[in-house]
């Protein structure tokens, strides 16, 4: 059996070491390692993964999760951040040695648990100040009217996430606040929703890999480097622009600066409510919501 290319290890004669990995974050990141860690472990490998969230990952079969340190055995910390022009998993995955014909959207192993609401929807504003993740032009009445409109049109509860995401950008706050004091929490309540909708971020992520269909929008991220095999109730929402993509043409956890920014609007993420209502009633249409 050999070991990934870049572990400077060498296998003992009987068994092996423990393989020891690491990322420190963020959790959405930590979770896209989860295709590399499985086939770690299907290839006999023991894995240890040192982090600063193992809460979204501990339950992977064969996997070991202890507290963060840097420059292990394969070191993930900054992979894809020094090679952006790809999917995140994919940058993971060339850094083992691994063929990146495992690209795949990550698991979550989490069991199941029983939540509060029966097949809500769940809306999870993460009121970010970088042009890849922001969600500009709607404002807390324009998302009150969306809240409402979905409530009155598929009769469901809209849950807003609370775990820090933009409590602040809706009128109706105690009405629509929910509380998701734990990763199991978060990845249960996104489990039992009948519809997804927010912005590029662990939520989006876990969405994803739990088949819930999704409205998600994006700004300066190219989304086929974030979301693998997405199925398609999986909905992207995104503007054009001429520099389509910028994110991913410069080294770094922040991606490109905004050419337009000195302008009224940012292109890529700067949305009308009629936009997303229209987007939104093209999905309820077509999907079972």
């Amino acid at each position: 059996m050999s070991y990934p290319k870049h572990s400077p290890r060498v296998a003992g004669p009987t068994e092996l070491e423990p393989l020891k990995i690491n990322r420190a974050h963020a959790a959405g990141d930590v979770l896209l390692l989860e295709p590399i860690i499985s086939e770690l472990v299907n290839r006999g490998y023991e894995v240890h993964l040192s982090t600063n969230h193992p809460d979204i990952v501990r339950d992977i079969p064969g996997l070991t999760c202890v507290p963060y340190q840097a420059g292990l055995d394969l070191n993930f910390d900054g992979v894809y951040e020094n090679t952006p022009q790809m999917h995140v998993t994919e940058a993971y995955l060339l850094h083992a040695g691994l063929d990146k014909a495992l690209l795949r959207k990550p698991r979550v192993y989490i069991k199941p648990e029983p939540v509060e609401h029966d097949s809500p929807i769940v809306l999870s504003i993460d009121n970010q100040y970088l042009p890849h993740r922001q969600i500009n032009g709607l404002t807390p009445d324009d998302w009150t009217d969306i809240v409402e409109h979905l409530e009155r049109t598929t009769r469901k509860k809209v849950l807003l996430l609370s775990n820090n995401l933009g409590s602040s950008l809706l009128n109706h706050e105690p009405r629509l606040f929910k509380e998701t004091p734990d990763i199991p929490a978060l990845v249960n309540t996104i489990r039992s929703a009948s519809l997804f909708i927010g912005n590029d971020s662990l939520c989006a992520h876990i969405a994803n890999s739990l088949s819930i269909p999704s409205l998600v929008f994006i700004g300066s991220v190219n989304p086929e480097f974030r979301f693998a095999d997405a199925q398609p109730d999986f909905h992207i929402m995104q503007n054009g622009c001429e520099f389509a993509g910028c994110y991913h043409t410069v080294i770094g956890t922040a991606g490109a600066s905004c050419v337009l920014e000195g302008s009224q609007n940012v292109k890529c993420c700067t949305f009308t409510k009629e936009q997303v209502l229209n987007k939104l009633n093209l999905i309820l249409k077509n999907y079972d919501v």
